[in-house]
């Protein structure tokens, strides 16, 4: 199940970056 684990890397990234500011 690597695609899960992947998948949820991509999304701890995608929040990460949304918590980032935009600047």
């Amino acid at each position: 199940m690597m695609d899960a684990e992947c998948r949820r890397h991509r999304l701890a990234a995608r929040r990460l970056l949304i918590l980032l500011p935009d600047n």
